[in-house]
C-alpha cells in the first residue's frame, strides 16, 4: 500500500494543496498550523540524543571553518566574521541537518511526498535529494 504525505509550510499552502492529491494523506508541517488541527511536525521523530548529536557537529563544522587552532582566523579590522555569522550559518546547516533525518525516516520504498513549489527552500531541497532514487517526490504549482 502506498502512504502519502503532504509537507507544507502554512496553512495557505495546506487548503490549496489538499485539493490537488488524493483524500489518503497525513499532513507534515514544517511550522505550526492552527489548533485544533490533525498535523505531525517533521521534527516529532527527532530524538534529543540525535539532535544534542546534530548541534554538536555543526558547532565543530563551523568552528573549523573560521578557526586555526584556537585563532580566529576570520578577524578582519577587529571585527570577527566568525561572531558575526555563526548564528546564522548553524540555524541553515542544523535545519538542513534536522530535514534529512526527518524526512529520511519518512521513505519507505511505497512513499510518496507532496510539496508545494513554494515549499521552504532548505526543505525542499533535501526532499528533492532524498527522493532521486525512487522518483517519489511529486511538486504541485500552486494556482
Amino acid at each position: 500500500m502506498i502512504k502519502n504525505y503532504l509537507i507544507v509550510d502554512h496553512i495557505n499552502q495546506y487548503n490549496v494543496l489538499k485539493s490537488s492529491i488524493a483524500d489518503n494523506f497525513e499532513l507534515i508541517a514544517l511550522a505550526p498550523l492552527k489548533k485544533n488541527f490533525k498535523v505531525k511536525y517533521y521534527d516529532e521523530n527527532i530524538s534529543k540524543k540525535l539532535r544534542i548529536k546534530i548541534i554538536s557537529k555543526v558547532n565543530s563544522y563551523i568552528k573549523k571553518i573560521f578557526y586555526k587552532g584556537s585563532k580566529d582566523i576570520s578577524v578582519i579590522d577587529g571585527l570577527s566574521f566568525y561572531s558575526i555569522l555563526y548564528d546564522s550559518i548553524a540555524m541553515i546547516i542544523s535545519r538542513y541537518l534536522l530535514y534529512f533525518y526527518s524526512f529520511k525516516k519518512l521513505l519507505k520504498k511505497n512513499t510518496i511526498i507532496y510539496i508545494s513549489e513554494t515549499l521552504n527552500p532548505v526543505a525542499k531541497l533535501v526532499l528533492v535529494n532524498l527522493c532521486k532514487k525512487n522518483n517519489n517526490l511529486r511538486v504541485i504549482k500552486l494556482k
